[in-house]
């Protein structure tokens, strides 16, 4: 009788033994369940329109540009990307054209950019900015104050006219000529330039360190 206890008591230790290694093989039963999220890149553009007093400004209308000529010149920016972002104007000329040729910025209480304290002017709406020397080029800056929602346009002129000062004392052979004296265009270029508005806390951080093209 004794000798059968023992048999028993092992048998129900073994049985006890089983059931818990089973318990812990069922732990491990697992399930994943998981997707794909497709999110939109953000994407920074702009459309620039430049207008004179006769609407879109087309400049194989013009007759040859003479000394103390004003051309109106007034540029506008659309937020054609889907991000919201910062907006700066930028006009570039030659530099052999810095000195006969300057952009009348509108708005700005009679401040002179080129002759300006840091060459910075500024207003309600926009900081100003000129640098006579950028890889042999001359540049004005407009920095709209404003963040540009998407599809929103600039709600004011930051420029009124290009000035013709001495256009006749400039060394023309720092012109694009293709048939002589007679012929020679000012290859002046506009941009409107684009930012995202995330990372930056303002629009001249935004643009401090901006690669730009032509």
């Amino acid at each position: 009788m004794h000798g059968k206890l023992k048999i028993m008591l092992a048998s129900l230790a073994a049985i006890a033994m089983s059931i818990v290694g089973s318990s812990m093989t069922i732990a491990y039963f697992t399930d994943t369940d998981g997707g794909v999220n497709n999110f939109v890149v953000g994407h920074a553009s702009t459309a620039l329109t430049i207008y004179d007093d006769g609407g879109e400004l087309n400049p194989a209308s013009y007759e040859p540009l003479e000394d103390t000529q004003h051309i109106t010149f007034r540029m506008k920016a659309v937020n054609d990307g889907n991000i919201k972002v910062y907006q700066r104007f930028r006009l570039v000329l030659p530099v052999a054209l810095a000195d006969a040729v300057t952009l009348n910025l509108e708005g700005m209480n009679g401040c002179d950019v080129r002759t300006a304290t840091s060459n910075t002017c500024e207003n309600d709406n926009f900081i100003a900015n000129y640098n006579p020397s950028v890889n042999g080029r001359a540049e004005y800056y407009i920095m709209s104050k404003s963040i540009l929602e998407k599809n929103a346009a600039t709600t004011e002129w930051p420029t009124a006219s290009l000035d013709i000062a001495n256009l006749s004392a400039v060394d023309q052979s720092q012109l694009v000529c293709e048939n002589g004296a007679n012929s020679c265009v000012l290859g002046v270029g506009a941009y409107s330039d684009a930012i995202q508005t995330t990372g930056f806390n303002s629009v001249t951080e935004a643009f401090q360190n901006f690669t730009e093209t032509y």
